[in-house]
């Protein structure tokens, strides 16, 4: 079924993509399920002009940490790259990632229930047999070493095709 569908009013998803390549096939992917289901979709990558960022981040407005007008906001899915790591102040509910260094996946997390001001929200880490083009061995050093309850991390041997390291199911 997917995250999705069940996002709801105040309900973000950010889905963190290794490459822009990455990052605007998973947004291909994503656009007829966002768009059956009234979630926006947007596209944040490291090499976009400044005003098209500057514009997302802005329609983004709802999900900065502790707005208030959150819940009434539409569902947003956001699909990105390193690039929201650090510096955007947003809160997102969900969170979807292939594996990563340490240091990422901390920024990552950090995403999502910023101030832990809701019961709800996941993280998911996708992990597949495929060498990670940016972070490497540290991500499977990552996988290995992941605390319990940090969220779902699901191994993908790239059976799925595309190679979007299990974001087809989104």
């Amino acid at each position: 079924a997917g995250i999705v569908p069940a996002l709801g009013r105040g309900e973000g998803l950010v889905v963190f993509c290794t490459t822009v390549a990455d990052a605007k096939a998973v947004r291909t992917r994503l656009g007829k399920s966002c768009k059956k289901h009234g979630a926006a979709l947007e596209l944040l990558t490291g090499g976009m002009p400044e005003r098209f960022a500057r514009g997302v981040v802005d329609r983004l407005g709802a999900y900065r940490t502790g707005c208030e007008d959150r819940e009434e906001a539409d569902p947003v899915v956001v699909v990105a790259t390193s690039t929201l790591e650090v510096g955007a102040d947003l809160d997102f509910t969900h969170l979807i990632t292939r594996a990563c260094d340490a240091d990422s996946l901390i920024q990552r997390l950090g995403r999502v229930n910023r101030v832990g001001a809701r019961e709800d929200g996941s993280a998911t880490i996708i992990h597949t047999d495929k060498s990670d083009p940016i972070h490497g061995e540290a991500a499977d050093a990552v996988v290995k070493k992941r605390a319990s309850g940090l969220g779902d991390i699901h191994r993908d041997a790239g059976a799925h095709g595309g190679g979007h390291g299990g974001l087809e199911d989104v």
